[in-house]
């Protein structure tokens, strides 16, 4: 088994402060709750080490990177189909999973200074650490990366799916979506929205999503990076679909 951590970061809080205040941004948080609950509820507590929720943010500590990237496809598949002509309501995630190196809390609150016992500061575990500087990396979209070296071939074997009679494994580095800085080498997309059930319902929900963010200019943003993911991943299965409608026509006479 391998440890990780998952980290989920709630995208345009300021935004919402901006445009409703305290009361729109508390939408948002408890909106994330309950998408959290909900993944937590389908998946289980099975494999979670600990963790939790801070406003805007969810890490959760897992035995194994298996039920981490479970639950973090989970968590955006919950959040990406919930309520969303609110834009308050409407809920942009972003995620990384990384390697846990060292079980046990993922921060803690040690003293400033002797001389001021009432201050005190959080020290991130550097695993905690490690997730959220990959998240605030710069990529846009509501996207999840997971660190190269946890994707073994057990973990491939285990998320792989038929498109068109041939195997397709949701671990990418996509083409026309952004990696800055060091991301580029160490992670790869998890491609969330990868089903032979839901498929449909993904790309109308895209669809709405970004026709209802274009009064919003940091939302748009945040659409648009996520239509280009959906449109890599629709190119990438169409082809398999494709190919193997072709090879199953008979020759021509």
């Amino acid at each position: 088994m391998r440890p990780a951590i998952l980290y989920v970061d709630l995208l345009g809080v300021r935004s919402r402060w901006h445009s409703g205040g305290l009361e729109a941004a508390q939408v948002a948080f408890d909106a994330l709750e309950s998408v959290l609950l909900q993944a937590l509820e389908l998946r289980g507590t099975g494999g979670i080490i600990g963790g939790g929720i801070e406003s805007d943010a969810a890490a959760l500590v897992c035995e194994d990177v298996i039920p981490a990237i479970e639950l973090g496809r989970d968590l955006f598949r919950g959040a990406f189909l919930g309520p969303t002509e609110d834009g308050h309501a409407r809920l942009w995630l972003r995620g990384a999973v990384v390697p846990f190196a060292t079980p046990g809390a993922t921060r803690e609150e040690v003293s400033l200074s002797g001389r001021f016992p009432g201050i005190s500061k959080i020290v991130y575990h550097d695993s905690l650490l490690e997730a959220i500087s990959v998240e605030r990396a710069g990529f846009k979209g509501m996207r999840l990366l997971v660190s190269k070296p946890l994707v073994t071939q057990r973990v491939r074997n285990h998320f792989r799916m038929y498109f068109g009679k041939r195997w397709f494994w949701p671990f990418r580095k996509l083409d026309y979506s952004s990696y800055p800085g060091r991301i580029g080498e160490g992670f790869w997309d998890v491609l969330w929205m990868a089903s032979t059930e839901q498929l449909d319902e993904f790309n109308r929900c895209m669809a709405n999503r970004l026709r209802w963010s274009a009064q919003d200019s940091e939302e748009v943003i945040q659409a648009a990076a996520t239509q280009i993911v959906f449109n890599e991943f629709n190119a990438m299965t169409g082809a398999m679909v494709n190919r193997a409608r072709t090879r199953g026509q008979p020759a021509a006479s």
